[in-house]
């Protein structure tokens, strides 16, 4: 079993990312070993990727599956998905966290 860990440049790739790219929204879904990365690209659209945590690792790891998340986005590695309209910032974010759960059952059956 393996239990990969984020090196020292990639814990810098990472906080470089975060900066370049604000309006990313990560979850994380640990009991389904998933991480999701959302961000609105329109008034009514996005886009997203996921990050499926390896059966051989030991444990989920929450900055793993955000560096895989965020490269992703950045290289155009995701889908587009249906948003509806902006709503306030509080019912915004739980309609994404509910969007993410929806896209991590899906990616993992």
């Amino acid at each position: 079993m393996s239990n990969t860990k984020l090196s020292v440049a990639q814990k810098d790739t990472l906080r470089g990312l975060r900066k370049l790219y604000p309006d990313v929204e990560i979850f994380h879904f640990p009991d389904n070993r998933v991480c999701v990365g959302i961000r609105r690209v329109g008034e009514k659209m996005g886009e997203f990727s996921v990050a499926i945590c390896a059966d051989t690792e030991t444990r989920y790891r929450r900055k793993v599956g955000e560096l895989l998340v965020r490269e992703r986005l950045q290289y155009g590695v995701c889908l587009p998905v249906e948003l509806g309209t902006i709503c306030s910032d509080d019912i915004e974010t739980e309609y994404m966290e509910m969007v993410a759960d929806s896209i991590a059952q899906a990616v993992t059956g």
